[in-house]
């Protein structure tokens, strides 16, 4: 290329560019005045330093883009400045090309891993200084146009930040009250998205004057399809509850099926969330009623882990069989199953990010894990318990954070 080429090309990256000043630091005045006047002709704006120090205290006011620096100098040489620009706190890049006599191999290597982005001789011709100037303004444009992508990759992130923070307070807040007693039944519940937002729900709520329902829902997957689903069926289920407790809502028609029948009610769930969902978006669910008269609790498991039940003298049993999930399959028929459940007897529901999450060697938590730390704490009270539980997970997992969602509670009878 000729210089006239060089001179074109060189001046139209310039005049693309907003930063048009080079540090030039040499500490023989000829050789300073000779780069800094190629560097003028460029159109820069030419500062010099006669040594290391000098140039440091100059960049440390002022982080220019381009520098060009002598290798040896009294002092501070070139690559400890290298260094020292490469430790600067800046948030645009510094290109620094390292002028030396020094032609040997190993020096090259030296001068590339101290910092440097490029290496000139000493004798360098002006057609061969432009080049490397030239290659040097394209890469401070392309950091330059990579710290603009990232700021605005960072403020969409904020936003996106905010809106999943917003939808993760509304999502707790259809959560129950915790330590919640109705009907004679203590309600305490642990809640742990994986993310901001959670695939799992659960809830409790009166039935008349001596029930009560109550469920815990894991839809597949997590994050926002996830958590948009789960917020679907709270409402599903909320205004099945409302239809119940008010004729008015339903028109004075009696409601479809009745919240008192798990397997029925179950089956009313599978039946609408088939219809209205994909193929691949599917939920675990425990749903069942607690009934005072009775001491008996009626449950209908789809695809949900094995609820325990300890009763009042600590002895704890594993009870139900899985069944098959919610939203796949049309016309499925659940089954529910009746168990005791006498004054002071403790139920325990959970989502299966309790008994999969895993350590740092990949095992999981387990049943028996939790069934060890449930052992013997039937007689702690309800809030100390799911504390303990929790504590136990972040232990066994060695983070405050799970890979997926995790939500539990315990049901007593008073």
């Amino acid at each position: 290329m000729t210089q006239a080429a060089a001179l074109s090309q060189v001046h139209s990256l310039v005049a693309d560019t907003e930063e048009k000043r080079v540090l030039i630091v040499e500490d023989a005045p000829d050789i300073r005045v000779k780069i800094a006047a190629m560097m003028d002709y460029l159109g820069y704006e030419v500062i010099e330093a006669e040594d290391g120090e000098r140039a440091w205290e100059i960049y440390r006011q002022d982080p220019l883009r381009l520098v060009i620096t002598d290798w040896m100098m009294p002092g501070m040489s070139g690559v400890e400045l290298c260094e020292k620009i490469r430790s600067h706190a800046s948030s645009r890049y510094t290109y620094v090309i390292l002028m030396t006599s020094l032609d040997d191999d190993s020096s090259v290597v030296e001068g590339f891993n101290r910092g440097a982005d490029d290496y000139v001789s000493k004798n360098i011709t002006t057609d061969i200084l432009y080049a490397r100037i030239s290659a040097g303004e394209r890469i401070i444009e392309l950091q330059s146009r990579l710290h603009e992508r990232n700021e605005e990759l960072s403020k969409a992130y904020s936003t996106i930040e905010s809106g999943l923070k917003a939808a993760a307070d509304t999502q707790q807040r259809l959560l129950p009250e915790n330590d919640l007693i109705i009907n004679g039944y203590h309600f305490n519940w642990n809640y742990i998205p994986s993310e901001f937002i959670s695939g799992d729900t659960l809830n409790c709520f009166p039935l008349g004057k001596n029930e009560i329902g109550f469920y815990n829902i894991d839809v597949a997957g997590h994050g926002i399809s996830a958590a948009l689903l789960s917020v679907t069926i709270h409402q599903f289920i909320t205004s099945k509850l409302l239809e119940a407790q008010l004729p008015q809502i339903s028109n004075g028609q009696p409601t479809e099926v009745s919240l008192n029948e798990p397997a029925k009610f179950v089956r009313l769930l599978n039946d609408t969330f088939t219809e209205l969902s994909s193929d691949s978006e599917y939920f675990t669910v425990l749903y069942g009623t607690a009934n005072v008269d009775t001491a008996t609790l009626k449950l209908c498991q789809a695809g949900h882990p094995n609820p325990m039940l300890a009763n009042p003298s600590g002895d704890i049993t594993i009870i139900g069989e899985g069944g098959f999930p919610v939203g796949l399959m049309p016309d499925i028929d659940y089954e529910e199953f009746t168990v005791p459940f006498e004054k002071g007897a403790r139920l325990y529901v959970y989502s299966d990010g309790v008994i999969e999450a895993c350590n740092a060697q990949g095992e999981m938590f387990g049943e028996d894990r939790l069934i060890n730390a449930i052992d013997g704490s039937a007689r702690r009270d309800e809030v100390r318990d799911m504390a303990a539980i929790q504590a136990d997970l972040h232990k066994w997992c060695g983070s405050e954070q799970f890979d997926d969602d995790v939500s539990m509670f315990t049901l007593e009878c008073r």
